[in-house]
């Protein structure tokens, strides 16, 4: 049908009612919603937080979501995108009390995260300072030089009593400008490598129960799984390749 729209990120319909969601009904994930899994491992609570980084220009330098789950005695990072392998279910909202607990029991877990991001957008940011270096702040010294070169050529033309005020006057302007647009970018630059972490933001709460009971229900072996990795891994290795375990990251695959 030539007439139907993809209704996708980036269509302003979908963007209005996401940004509607947003205002409308983000209050209720602060007090917690029930999801049901289906592989029957997890029992506890899977906690969101907004992590960001700021730079020395009071700018973001990059936003990411974190997931946190605990099952009240251990925590661990997974991928938010777990949500999609959840079913939705219902349940009552969850004891402020509790949450205010769980909070304080992931942050531990949560610092070295926003460290490791912070190390990432550094990485990124050094990539691009040295692009800058490389040839903002090279090409800028190179007009600065030639500019140098024809004010002194100027310099001698008016000693010889040629008349030659004006282009004097617009090369040493212009010389000025280079000059304070080498000394921002050059500020720039070390602003943009000056980043700080800012203190993660609680967005959301999950209680997640097993969608069987315990005992009942057909369980995946974590330990076979482990195994049956370990014995792909190794034989990528001895196949001359270099496998990269994700299974944390929930991208649908495990290596």
């Amino acid at each position: 049908n030539p007439d139907a729209e993809f209704l996708s990120f980036g269509h302003p319909l979908f963007e209005a009612l996401l940004l509607w969601v947003e205002k409308t009904l983000s209050n209720s994930l602060l007090s917690g919603a029930t999801f049901l899994d289906p592989d029957n491992r997890l029992d506890g609570y899977l906690l969101f937080y907004e992590g960001e980084i700021d730079d020395g220009t009071m700018k973001i330098a990059g936003k990411r979501l974190f997931a946190v789950f605990t099952d009240g005695t251990t925590s661990s990072i997974m991928s938010p995108s777990v949500i999609w392998d959840l079913e939705e279910s219902k349940g009552e909202p969850i004891p402020s009390e509790n949450i205010t607990t769980l909070k304080k029991r992931v942050l531990d877990i949560l610092h070295p995260e926003m460290e490791k991001y912070l190390k990432e957008i550094l990485n990124e940011r050094l990539r691009q300072a040295a692009i800058k270096e490389k040839y903002g702040i090279k090409s800028l010294n190179i007009l600065i030089r030639e500019l140098d070169d024809d004010i002194l050529a100027l310099y001698g033309r008016q000693e010889r009593g040629e008349n030659v005020d004006l282009a004097l006057r617009n090369k040493i302007e212009r010389k000025r400008e280079y000059e304070r647009d080498l000394d921002k970018l050059q500020q720039d630059i070390e602003q943009e490598k000056t980043l700080s972490k800012v203190t993660p933001r609680f967005v959301g709460i999950l209680r997640v129960k097993p969608k069987e009971p315990m005992g009942e229900a057909m369980v995946s072996d974590l330990e076979i799984e482990r195994i049956g990795m370990a014995y792909v891994m190794r034989y990528e290795m001895d196949s001359g390749r270099e496998p990269e375990d994700v299974s944390a990251e929930n991208l649908g695959f495990d290596i």
